[in-house]
């Protein structure tokens, strides 16, 4: 009985890693830089996901964009996450001050045009 328990949790573990995609749980919408600079790598790029998708379907992307489906919009996510933390820490790796209560909304479309990737 105690390996088929065993069994059934690692089962549930595994088939739970795979259910989970790369774009759900971004949270840092509303954030600052600050906040960002301390987050994690997998919501920063779940809430990059969430700027693109929110692009293409709006369909404010120029002919340089080539999405098809949301495993295309990753590269732009993890594009825009190295652009944001780029943009907020410099050449030096620490956090701008210049930059560190900048709403990552603005800076993610900042980047987003730096890029020719909108309209």
């Amino acid at each position: 009985m105690k390996k088929i328990l065993l069994i059934s949790v690692i089962l549930g573990l595994s088939f739970n890693s795979f259910a989970e995609k790369w774009y759900n749980g971004g949270n840092l919408h509303s954030a600052t830089a600050i906040e960002w600079s301390k987050a994690e790598y997998t919501n920063k790029l779940a809430t990059a996901g969430d700027f693109i998708s929110k692009m293409w379907l709006d369909k404010n992307f120029s002919d340089k964009v080539k999405i098809k489906n949301m495993d295309d919009a990753k590269v732009y996510a993890d594009g825009l996450v190295k652009c944001v933390d780029t943009t907020i820490t410099g050449k030096n790796g620490k956090l701008e001050a210049t930059t560190k209560n900048t709403s990552i909304t603005e800076i993610s479309v900042m980047c987003m045009v730096l890029a020719g990737w909108l309209k």
